[in-house]
């Protein structure tokens, strides 16, 4: 009896004979048992498929046609080199990547390789464990997880911003502590027996620290402007050097925060995790129809979260153009340009279109960890030798080379960081940020002259009152002086005052001098 071996190469099976076994001999073994010739066929061009998606794959038009670049395009050029042999490729017909289908059979890159229309299937194709049920994949080249893309919530412009260092309690409490300090210096002015109100050098008309000009001292000094006078007190002095340095430690606390709140642009997002988008109802989400994502929410729709949103993307409450699925990357890319929709996706190739799409950004941590690989038929003979070379790039750093070559694009987005880095010495502060401050000097400036108004007004009357009651006030003086013989005043043979009350002065002068006359008469 024969013993054979069967080997599946390209979907195709075939047999040999390895030994022979009889009752007598025993087992005679000819060859090895399950050891596969693994090389790739002389003068062979392998057939590759693939699928544009951008930067996995690329196509361009240039004057001799379409052709093709990207990673992988460089990925396998260099694994040619490296093993040699040619290749041709062709794009997929049905644009998918591969998914099994309601009758079993399968469509896209996995189709055309397991149904031995391609030797190689090249893109940025995940691998998991349906597809690995019918197909072989190399070494991962890449390592892949699920990116949710979404639309950037809009700046907001505030034009107190320069108020937002502080919190308003803070605010608050340092206008309570103004006042307090203008009442405490005014009380502390009339108690201390060294203060200036208690000196007795003070003109009685002048009191440098009554109310308003204490409330003014404080507010002055917490400007670090000073004001017109300081205590002289001990007591004043310590109340005064207690609040200029609480002054220096608030000013000093908010200079240093002003400039990381007015240059930091502050977005506020909702989502910033898969469990946020879940527990949420307000955005859409979905990935497209048909993928592997989706068979991957499928098979988890009765795990955690999981089961949340397969409830809501698989809901019949959806319009069609509200659907959670969509036809292609690209339709995803704009609906979620639109606004309110997160669409998921392969987390690399989201990271790539945001580099270009500047109102468009990804939240949270990738999930679905797992690798790209290069798909090949089942007992493949190019399997094991390109995924040797995968390894041999991987090891030289020309894997990571490439990486960044077509996956780090420079950013044209002002907001990315690595642009904030790049920028962190340039950037302006813009007049919506600090327009507040203006609007208070405004105020201020109006205010000022309102109040100089009133006080001409009530001035003028004030002066009024005070001229009568200072006329008033000197009449009666002067009435009760004037009594008078002969319209002499009593006392005062100089001034004379007439009957219409007006007054003469009489020349001062001593008489002629007389001898005779003792001295101490004369004027």
């Amino acid at each position: 009896m024969e013993i054979l071996t069967i080997q599946r190469t390209s979907n195709i099976l075939s047999s040999a004979k390895v030994g022979t076994w009889d009752p007598v001999n025993g087992l005679n073994l000819t060859a090895r048992l399950f050891v596969f010739k693994n090389s790739f066929p002389p003068n062979k061009t392998l057939r590759i498929v693939t699928i544009e998606e951008a930067p996995f794959v690329v196509k361009e038009d240039t004057v001799d046609g379409p052709r093709h670049t990207g990673f992988c395009i460089e990925l396998i050029k260099k694994i040619a080199e490296d093993l040699d042999f040619k290749y041709q490729i062709y794009d997929v017909p049905d644009k998918q990547y591969g998914v099994k289908e309601g009758d079993g059979t399968w469509n896209g890159l996995i189709g055309e390789v397991y149904y031995d229309r391609a030797d190689i299937a090249l893109a940025g194709m995940i691998i998991n464990s349906d597809r690995e049920e019918v197909i072989d994949f190399t070494k991962p080249y890449m390592n892949y997880g699920v990116g949710i893309l979404m639309k950037k919530p809009q700046e907001q412009h505030n034009v107190f911003a320069f108020l937002d260092p502080l919190a308003w309690t803070v605010w608050f409490s340092i206008l309570a502590a103004l006042f307090v300090v203008g009442i405490l210096v005014y009380v502390l002015d009339r108690l201390s027996p060294y203060s200036s109100y208690r000196s007795n050098d003070r003109s009685p008309d002048v009191d440098d620290f009554n109310f308003r000009n204490s409330m003014w001292f404080a507010f002055a000094s917490c400007m670090q402007q000073g004001g017109d006078n300081t205590p002289i007190s001990i007591s004043g002095r310590i109340l005064s050097a207690a609040w200029w340095m609480f002054a220096l430690i608030i000013i000093a606390t908010y200079t240093a925060n002003l400039a990381a709140f007015l240059t930091v642009t502050r977005m506020e997002n909702p989502i910033n995790s898969l469990e946020d988008l879940a527990y949420q109802k307000k955005i859409s989400y979905g990935t497209i129809n048909g993928s592997s994502l989706q068979k991957y929410f499928e098979k988890r729709k009765h795990t955690g979260i999981y089961e949340i949103m397969w409830s809501y993307m698989n809901s019949d409450e959806h319009l069609p153009e509200n659907s959670p699925w969509v036809e292609s990357d690209k339709a995803g890319y704009n609906r979620v340009s639109e606004g309110g929709y997160a669409f998921f996706w392969d987390a690399p190739i989201l990271d790539y279109i945001k580099q270009a799409e500047c109102d468009l950004m990804t939240v949270g941590k990738p999930f679905n960890l797992k690798g790209y690989g290069i798909a090949t038929a089942q007992g493949s003979p190019y399997r094991d030798k390109m995924s040797m070379a995968i390894l041999k790039l991987q090891e030289d750093g020309e894997l990571e080379d490439m990486r960044k070559k077509w996956f780090e694009r420079e950013s044209s987005c002002s907001d990315d960081p690595a642009n904030l880095a790049r920028n962190a010495n340039a950037n302006e502060i813009g007049l919506s940020k600090i327009a507040g401050a203006f609007y208070i000097l405004m105020m201020g400036i109006v205010l000022s002259f309102v109040v100089v108004g009133i006080e001409h007004m009530t001035s003028n009357k004030y002066k009024g009152k005070k001229r009568n009651n200072f006329d008033n006030k000197y009449e009666s003086d002067w009435r009760e002086l004037r009594p008078r013989n002969n319209g002499i005043m009593k006392n005062s043979p100089h001034i004379v005052v007439r009957n219409d009350d007006s007054v003469v002065l009489s020349p001062l002068r001593p008489k002629a001098w007389n001898t005779s006359i003792n001295t101490e008469s004369a004027c």
